[in-house]
């Protein structure tokens, strides 16, 4: 490459379809589109790679199906809000893996109302590592309160974090 060929940039021409497919499938992202009717219609192959599941078993169930028995309810709250017309920038929930464990997922997604259907995007979500009062690491949400007894209080919600879905921040988004 020469500095000539740098200088000057070379026409855009938008991708065509199976172009945009084939940039899709390469994401190490889960991508999906949802319609409003609880149901995936797309998802790309990352899913599979990730949660074990074939497309087809992806979009033949209700997406809640997938989705852990304690975060359902937060989900179908933050769904409707999509539905409604708003977007959303950060949400976690835990989604079941064919081989019965479960992994926790970002999310952020748009709405398009008029054709029904939600735009989304997710990836694996690790919490930060961090240390307790003893100097032991340990994964999860900040503890609430400190001083002599962090320790103590740390262990005692330290689990609280495999139990309860996490909404990191939600913004809403007009669209």
């Amino acid at each position: 490459m020469n500095r000539e060929t740098v200088s000057r940039p070379s026409p855009f021409r938008p991708p065509k379809e199976d172009e945009l497919r084939e940039f899709v499938n390469l994401s190490l992202n889960l991508l999906c589109i949802a319609g409003v009717d609880g149901y995936f219609k797309y998802v790309n192959p990352a899913w599979e790679t990730t949660l074990g599941y074939t497309q087809e078993e992806l979009l033949s169930h209700p997406y809640l199906d997938f989705v852990h028995p304690e975060d359902r309810e937060v989900t179908v709250r933050e769904a409707s809000h999509i539905a409604s017309g708003r977007s959303t920038i950060s949400f976690e929930n835990r989604y079941l893996c064919k081989n019965g464990s479960f992994k926790w997922l970002l999310w952020s997604a748009v709405v398009h109302p008029e054709r029904g259907l939600i735009y989304g995007r997710s990836r694996l979500f690790r919490s930060k590592v961090r240390r307790n009062a003893f100097g032991r690491t340990a994964r999860g949400h900040t503890c609430a309160r400190r001083g002599a007894n962090a320790g103590e209080s740390y262990a005692a919600d330290s689990t609280s974090y495999l139990r309860k879905p996490r909404l990191v921040r939600r913004i809403h988004l007009e669209t």
